[in-house]
């Protein structure tokens, strides 16, 4: 999967490349020569497929559009068999399956419980509405991202807590978008930050994984106490201050 990946990346960097000379090559390429004059009955046109000039006599690069190039990249790369097809969908599944059981695992150690192992696979049961609350975020995210990116960021900053409302209240999509959007408001400028913070650590460690590790599992805590702390939920002494 990573060579795959890579392989992409390779590809698409030299497509683009192409794509950039193509488009610097026909901007000083030389003028084309006037085309005779309509009105003569007896003028020929000249032929619209004809690649060739007068002077060089050698063929004239056809300017590539940008669908072109998409196509070049993903004509023979995209797996589109139906077994890669079902395999990036089982992969997709099993990773909302085990984020959901990260956050139940994290809300344990918030509110000072000692987690089990079994805790990790203990989601099954809302794995439906993630999946479902899943596909409505990425498409309205990406359609905020279009919109000059910062739509996208501030709807993604205000369903920052919606898989924590479906593990912790097993709420169902909508309703956990919703309580999300409400537990976040006021607060979204301080997640923001705390969203730079987590990229910027993660960047800097990312040569070494055994920090990055452990950081990423200091943050999801963090989310944690984050969800608890909008949530009305304090914890003191190892329970919230609703069970006290």
């Amino acid at each position: 999967m990573v060579t795959q990946t890579l392989y992409l990346v390779k590809k698409s960097e030299k497509l683009i490349e192409e794509f950039m000379d193509s488009k610097l090559g026909d901007r000083h390429s030389p003028s084309k020569p006037a085309t005779p004059n309509t009105s003569d009955k007896n003028s020929i046109k000249p032929d619209s497929k004809t690649t060739t000039t007068e002077k060089t006599g050698q063929p004239q690069q056809n300017e590539k559009s940008f669908k072109d190039l998409l196509f070049q990249l993903f004509k023979n790369d995209f797996p589109r068999s139906p077994a890669w097809l079902l395999f990036y969908l089982l992969i997709s599944v099993l990773q909302v399956y085990f984020s959901l059981g990260k956050c139940f695992v994290c809300l344990k150690v918030a509110r000072g419980e000692t987690p089990k192992i079994s805790d990790l696979f203990s989601q099954g049961r809302n794995l439906l509405a993630g999946i479902i609350a899943g596909l409505i975020l990425f498409v309205g995210i990406w359609l905020g991202f279009l919109l000059l990116i910062i739509p996208g960021v501030l709807l993604m900053l205000a369903c920052y807590l919606t898989p924590w409302f479906i593990v912790d209240q097993n709420m169902s999509p909508i309703r956990a978008i919703g309580q999300s959007i409400s537990a976040t408001r006021g607060s979204r400028g301080r997640l923001f930050l705390y969203w730079l913070t987590i990229v910027a650590s993660l960047f800097v460690t990312c040569c070494c994984f055994p920090v990055s590790f452990i950081l990423g599992i200091v943050f999801l805590v963090g989310n944690a106490h984050i969800y608890l702390a909008l949530n009305g939920e304090t914890v003191v002494s190892g329970q919230t201050e609703n069970e006290a």
